[in-house]
């Protein structure tokens, strides 16, 4: 700085970012209203730390003693709540960001201080301003009202990132304003006059609760009508006396000790800060007290840090310098490393572009130190942290993490976080299995320091959740998202908005694995968190509108789209992305509920893709626009756009358009075709043990019973019943509509032994679910006695029995019976062709025929036992009876078990009887029950074998899985490929 003083216009804020201490009032008061600063001045005052401190404190304790009797008829002031909703916006309705905002706050200035003033000059009761007494026909000396300058911009971007995570639009106080009431009676008849000139959306009542200094006003929040939205800006009401003796220095000096404390901390930090003795030297010597241990710990603390910043402000070239920005420009040129990285580190919380300076960081610190250093590692870390190309943060870090292995050990914290910062970094670059390998080595190191609670280990929880999501391993994603949100909600409380982020992973990972119940709830939950903390609801409404639409809730889905529509185009535009995606699904929910405003909405979602030139959206949004045609019977033109669209790109989803429009023209062979090779697509895509694969499944078992390939249906309900059951377990109410489904095409192959099996467990459900004595228990047992009259007409007279007096008990007639309800399982339902998976219910083969028809069925066939007097009448009468309705089998085809998934009871049986029996393989199979033959039983044990001894051994080694077997290691890879192919 030389000998002479050399003045700068700096703001305080900037000044505070730069040497980090408040100086004397004075200084502070210049700067705050736009003067100069004389640097020589600042720096001698910074010089002296221990001053600078005590001088501060001193006059916070003054100023709180001076401020306490004031304003104490103004406490019962009743205040108001913000409305957690109210955000800064554009004319249009738009929400602001950091730049827009000032844009908006320059034009609402003026507006606000034309109201303001028109609120002063009339009362609620006069129609025209009352003429002023000529003795006050020259304005007065000192303004009642003053506009204050817009907030400075330094000023708001700290508050918007220390305070609202960035979101600008929650900055409330850039246009000010400020009233000076003589006395106290004078400020309260301000405040009515505002009150009912203005619309005040908040009161803080500062006079009952003070500042942190004890300063006391009444703070307004007014809302300010600009175009189609409304602009919020703050109007200050002070107290004479109080504004006259506050010390704004004092305010600056003591907030960054005061930044994101609760209300409990706030008043505690407050009273030891009053309640220190009263001079430097009995602080010192107090070592007992608490108040004491704060001192040093938060103002001593910063003793060193005082005089180092002091001697670096000394060296800057302030004078030359307009700007934080051209400050760091100017600072390239200097070959001081330890220099750059002090004011690099200083400048972080700064709203300034560190990335040229920290890169200089590092070139010099190699240069010095060399390349391998453990300060390099360090600049390394910090330079990825301000790089906003994840290319050169994973540069960065990759070079970072060895030497932090080195310095700190594999198993450091600090190589977690690195791992943790590279595996973000990856995974923003696509790279999902990087970005998983990262986050598993450090979720290893967070555990085992930690513990498995910590709410560190949750933030990794939650990013590995999403790169497993990624790969397309959905199932793991759940179970770590799933533990992420635990941590959270035991950390947090389950309301914290970081409750509501992994809500929505959760969500999401729930929803890729078809549980769309289980999906909706969280995304509820998501909903409600984020409405309450005021957050952007766009993407959660849509979420939960997917979800719902899953579940079949289509008009719900409907509702939370049009709720989303608005706020995406004020976000976007009308012709984004986003609103083209929630236009085509608002579209669908139009064609599953038979609007006929499906079309012109999904034709609007496709030039907007045409137009952004997305060409995978295109496709997928033509075939919404085939659903149209197929509603219409042109399916010709359904034909037409599905080709179209799998011209752009091939799909599952449009090969099942295609599929059905084959189907709806009478191709039921092609039809087969396509969805099979939808289905190998989708088994590709998530497994195939996947509840996605469900409704292409049910397409594809129709469409084989349509093309006279019944076994081939049978082997594919089957499968569903095998993929839900994994899901939800064998006695979950969820799997029963697939095993109706599955009996069902039992029945129609002549089956009965297996139909009997899956009605039996379906029974064993409703029992659970409904009560013994529901009538939808008496529609499944008239169902399962026609499946026990092919063979059991014992079981056929008592399932009746039960049926019959269900019905009487509930004093069913033929016309009250339909009212009732649904049947058990839903009839079939063919579901519009949508980029959004559907329920697991959705598409349902079987078709039951409801409670009346049931109770006339199980009426009929009680009679007609009841008038035998004999069993052996009944028998015969009971096969007579069946003859006409024996199923007709598949001409030329028989129905072979052993493509038939084995469930966990027949498996248990087998085991059992395999330890009375031995390998008497016929004996084994007739007392199985179920249909199995002697080689189906002994081909599913050799087969349990081999799997087993592949799991050992590996698939190369297959003389080694022959040994274990007893069987050629040729045989044995040839068996384990017809495995493999499902044979």
């Amino acid at each position: 700085m030389g000998a002479g003083a050399s003045t700068q216009r700096w703001t305080k804020d900037e000044v505070l970012a730069v040497i980090g201490v408040a100086c004397d009032a004075a200084a502070f008061d210049g700067a705050a209203s736009g003067g100069t600063i004389d640097t020589e001045t600042l720096s001698r005052y910074a010089a002296d730390p221990k001053a600078v401190l005590w001088r501060n404190l001193e006059r916070f304790k003054e100023q709180h003693n001076e401020l306490a009797p004031y304003g104490r008829d103004l406490r019962d002031i009743e205040g108001v709540a913000l409305d957690k909703s109210k955000r800064q916006r554009e004319a249009n309705g738009s929400e602001v960001d950091f730049e827009s905002l000032y844009v908006v706050a320059q034009q609402a200035r003026d507006i606000f201080g034309e109201l303001v003033d028109q609120a002063l000059r009339f009362s609620e009761y006069a129609e025209a301003p009352a003429p002023a007494p000529a003795a006050y026909a020259e304005a007065p000396a000192e303004p009642l009202f003053v506009v204050e300058p817009l907030k400075p911009r330094s000023r708001c971007a700290e508050k918007a990132k220390t305070r609202y995570g960035g979101d600008a639009a929650r900055i409330l106080d850039v246009v000010r304003g400020s009233i000076v009431a003589e006395t106290e009676l004078d400020l309260l008849e301000l405040y009515e006059k505002l009150r009912r000139g203005l619309d005040i959306v908040r009161v803080k009542n500062r006079f009952d609760k003070p500042g942190i200094t004890g300063y006391k006003d009444l703070l307004l929040t007014v809302a300010v009508p600009l175009g189609e939205a409304e602009h919020l800006c703050e109007l200050q009401l002070h107290l004479r006396e109080v504004y006259s003796k506050s010390s704004y220095a004092s305010y600056c000096f003591f907030r960054p000790f005061f930044l994101d404390a609760s209300q409990t901390q706030l008043k505690q930090r407050k009273d030891v800060l009053l309640t220190l003795p009263a001079t430097y030297e009995a602080i010192l010597a107090d070592n007992g007290s608490v108040g004491a241990q704060f001192f040093r710990a938060v103002f001593l603390g910063a003793d060193r840090a005082v005089r180092d910043r002091a001697l670096l402000f000394a060296q800057l070239p302030l004078a030359e310098s307009s700007s934080l920005k051209d400050l760091t420009s100017r600072l390239i040129t200097r070959d001081d490393h330890l220099l750059l990285e002090s004011v690099a580190d200083l400048l972080e919380s700064a709203d300034v572009d560190l990335r040229s300076l920290r890169r200089k960081i590092v070139l010099l610190t190699e240069e010095a130190k060399g390349k391998d250093h453990r300060s390099v590692a360090t600049a390394l870390v910090k330079l990825a942290s301000c790089e906003t190309e994840p290319t050169r943060k994973v540069k960065c870090l990759t070079r970072a993490l060895p030497l932090y292995e080195r310095d700190h050990g594999t198993d450091s914290v600090k190589v977690a976080a690195v791992l943790g910062n590279l595996g973000a970094a990856k995974g923003a670059l696509g790279d999902a299995a990087g970005m998983r390998d990262c986050l598993v080595r450090a979720l290893s190191i967070k555990e085992d320091v930690y513990g498995s609670n910590h709410p560190t280990v949750g933030v990794t929880l939650n990013n590995l959740g999403k790169a497993l999501t990624d790969l397309g391993e959905v199932k793991s994603a759940r179970d770590y998202l799933e533990r992420a949100l635990v941590i959270n909600e035991q950390q947090y409380g389950y309301t914290d908005i970081r409750v509501g982020v992994v809500l929505s992973n959760v969500g999401n990972a729930r929803g890729d694995l078809g549980l769309f119940k289980e999906a909706s709830e969280a995304f509820s939950r998501a909903l409600e968190i984020y409405t309450e903390h005021g957050a952007a609801l766009a993407n959660p409404l849509v979420d939960l509108g997917n979800a719902r639409g899953c579940l079949g809730d289509h008009a719900g889905k409907r509702d939370l789209f049009q709720r989303a529509l608005p706020m995406y185009e004020a976000l976007h535009g009308r012709r984004s992305e986003r609103v083209a995606y929630v236009l085509a699904g608002i579209g669908e929910t139009y064609g599953d509920l038979g609007d006929e405003r499906m079309e012109p909405m999904v034709e609007e979602a496709l030039s907007i893709y045409e137009e952004l030139h997305m060409e995978p959206e295109v496709a997928s949004t033509l075939l919404l626009l085939a659903v149209c045609m197929g509603h219409r019977g042109a399916f010709d033109k359904q034909k037409e756009l599905v080709e179209r669209s799998l011209t752009i790109g091939e799909s599952a989803q449009a090969l099942i358009s295609l599929a059905k429009s084959h189907g709806a023209l009478g191709d039921a062979k092609e039809k087969c075709t396509l969805l099979e090779k939808a289905l190998n697509m989708e088994e590709h895509e998530y497994g195939t043990d996947s509840l996605r694969l469900c409704a292409t499944l049910y397409n594809l078992a129709n469409a084989y019973a349509a093309d006279s390939r019944g076994s081939k249906k049978v082997e594919v309900m089957e499968r569903i019943l095998s993929i839900k059951e994994q899901a939800y377990g064998e006695d979950d109410p969820r799997i029963r509509s697939a095993l109706y489904s599955a009996g069902a095409a039992h029945a129609s192959f002549g089956n009965a032994e297996r139909q009997i099996v899956v009605l039996e467990r379906a029974l064993a459900i409703d029992e659970r679910e409904f009560g013994k004595e529901s009538v939808k228990v008496a529609v499944a047992l008239t169902t399962l006695a026609e499946a026990y009259k092919k063979i059991d007409e014992e079981k056929t007279a008592a399932s009746l029995e039960r049926a019959r007096d269900i019905f009487d008990l509930e004093g069913l007639d033929g016309e009250g019976i339909v009212e009732r309800g649904p049947p058990p399982a839903p009839a079939p339902y063919q579901r519009p062709d949508s980029p959004i998976p559907e329920s697991e219910d959705d598409d349902e083969s079987y078709e039951d025929e409801g409670i009346a028809p049931a109770k006339e069925k199980a009426t009929e066939l009680y009679k007609s036992l009841q008038a035998l007097e004999y069993k052996k009448q009944k028998i015969l009468k009971a096969q007579e009876a069946s003859k006409a309705e024996e199923p007709q089998v598949d001409a030329g085809m028989t129905l072979d078990l052993g493509r038939v998934p084995w469930i966990r009871a027949e498996k248990e049986h087998l085991a059992l009887l395999r330890e009375e029996l031995g390998d008497d393989w016929s004996a084994i199979a007739s007392r199985l029950g179920t249909g199995r033959t002697a080689l189906h039983c002994e081909q599913h044990v050799q087969d349990e074998a081999l799997r087993a001894a592949v799991a050992e051994c590996g698939e190369k080694n297959w003389g080694l899985v022959g040994d274990r077997i007893g069987m050629n290691g040729w045989r044995a890879e040839r068996r384990w490929k017809e495995i493999s192919m499902g044979m």
